[in-house]
């Protein structure tokens, strides 16, 4: 089964009714996440989908209305107890993104975040089936 979960379409202005860019796809209970803007964490909990199966994070840019979610999503995961790894993949510089998040927040994580920097063409295989980046 694939559900598809628009968290937030607002593009780069949140207003009352619609959230920052994020788009959660749920294959199989297997979470992805595409975008993540601020409020993310707020909108998952509010369409009760869970946190911890999440996988990865698919950025399409780096702008900060789609990334801005990310520490407090990883801080709410952290406190949870989470334990797996999580990767964040996207465009060049995503590694120096990822790095610099890592040095943020107040929690220690007991879980791994990875990047992987993608280009155009680049495909991640997962189990059962591809995301390729266009």
């Amino acid at each position: 089964m694939l559900q598809v979960i628009f968290l937030g379409t607002a593009g780069s202005l949140p207003t009352p009714d619609r959230s920052l860019p994020a788009i959660l796809v749920n294959r199989e209970g297997e979470l992805l996440l595409f975008d993540c803007g601020e409020g993310t964490q707020r909108q998952m909990m509010i369409a009760r989908t869970g946190m911890m199966r999440l996988s990865h994070i698919f950025l399409t840019h780096l702008h900060a209305d789609h990334i801005l979610g990310i520490p407090g999503l990883l801080e709410t995961m952290a406190f949870q107890g989470r334990e797996d790894p999580l990767v964040i993949a996207g465009p060049p510089r995503t590694a120096r993104m990822v790095s610099i998040l890592n040095g943020l927040g107040c929690c220690a994580r007991d879980f791994e975040v990875r990047a992987l920097e993608l280009k155009p063409g680049d495909a991640v295989r997962m189990n059962g089936y591809t995301v390729k980046a266009i």
